[in-house]
């Protein structure tokens, strides 16, 4: 990543975090500024993502990695759980629930992240063992009633 993306990235940033942090009223802006943030916001974020877009044509996309996979399901789970429960807040004291959700989804995601990363060789798609040698595969030890 170029310099110059970097910075595109950042000031995508926090033209993004101030227009979002107006708009749920955590700070106060003047009205051009609130508009001109969302305008810069979405300047720099269609031409970050023409960019990208560019960039990837010549090489191609790898499959996510299961950690990535994990990692991903449980922060956009947790979006959703914070958004959902932050949007009914009124007071300070109402976004205790969201900042809760918010541990618990950062802590989840640390550990989904080593899990994945450590067993990686083991998640994926099914493997089963065909038995190909003519072998008769293991009884269950625990047989079901009958009558």
């Amino acid at each position: 990543m170029t310099v110059w993306r970097r910075a595109l990235a950042a000031i995508t940033f926090l033209t993004g975090s101030v227009w979002l942090a107006s708009s749920f009223k955590l700070i106060s802006v003047r009205p051009a500024i609130f508009s001109a943030c969302w305008i810069a916001y979405l300047m720099l974020w269609g031409i970050g993502m023409i960019l990208d877009w560019r960039s990837r044509k010549n090489h191609p996309q790898k499959e996510p990695t299961p950690s990535q996979s994990a990692v991903g399901v449980i922060v956009a789970t947790g979006a959703v759980a914070i958004g959902t429960t932050a949007s009914n807040a009124t007071s300070a004291s109402g976004y205790a629930v969201p900042a809760m959700i918010l541990i618990a989804t950062i802590l989840l995601a640390i550990v989904a992240f080593r899990f994945a990363s450590k067993n990686q060789g083991q998640i994926g798609e099914a493997r089963f063992d065909t038995m190909s040698d003519g072998s008769q595969p293991p009884q269950p030890a625990i047989t079901p009633r009958s009558g």
